[in-house]
């Protein structure tokens, strides 16, 4: 019974080290991303399906996991168009997803939010597939907006401290079962060969410019 116990406290101590960690991660990633928003982009109020800005010619919805509902806890009305925008047209661009959406909503709600949206392109086969068969209209493939732009628009945001300085960047969502340390060992070998350090994105630990 002592070791049950001993054990049942050990997992339970290593849990709330794990959150409090996940917890202090997510807390600075967003400091981070919200000083950039302040500083740089010019945005409106955070909107909901009740508090939608008026007087505006064109809503866009995109891109990433957009239709996720692991990502969106579930149905988010604003991601499907199912707000109030007068005569305003509706655009979904790039539209990501896994999939998960069908398991959430059926297919007569599916076909009439499609509907909402006077254009739609989405980021992956799968999911204009999904649209097809439903459809019967075959929408484009559109590259994700991060890959729309050069160096010109972020070069007047760089930190000025990296110009002179030599390095890998890496950045992962998910690291391979068979080989977790795959990607950071090949950036290692490569940085020696050249003389770069190498800075990882994937521990949160560096602000967005």
């Amino acid at each position: 019974v002592k070791y049950v116990i001993k054990m049942l406290l050990k997992f339970q101590f290593k849990s709330l080290k794990n959150y409090l960690l996940e917890y202090y991660s997510v807390k600075r990633r967003s400091r981070f991303f919200q000083s950039f928003r302040k500083d740089f982009l010019h945005c409106t109020q955070e909107c909901s399906a009740s508090r939608i800005p008026n007087g505006l010619d064109c809503f866009i919805v995109g891109s990433d996991q957009v239709w996720g509902m692991h990502c969106t806890n579930g149905f988010d009305p604003v991601f499907w168009g199912q707000f109030e925008r007068n005569h305003a047209k509706l655009i979904g661009y790039a539209i990501s997803a896994n999939g998960d959406y069908k398991d959430y909503l059926s297919k007569d709600k599916l076909v009439a939010y499609f509907k909402s949206f006077d254009d739609l392109t989405f980021r992956e086969e799968k999911i204009r597939e999904d649209f097809f068969s439903m459809t019967g209209e075959r929408k484009q493939i559109a590259l994700d907006p991060t890959l729309l732009t050069d160096q010109n628009v972020w070069q007047p945001l760089l930190n000025k401290k990296w110009n002179d300085r030599k390095y890998v960047v890496v950045y992962q969502i998910r690291r391979l079962e068979h080989n977790k340390s795959m990607l950071e060992d090949k950036a290692q070998k490569y940085a020696e060969k050249n003389g770069c350090e190498v800075f990882d994105l994937s521990n949160m630990t560096y602000s967005v410019c």
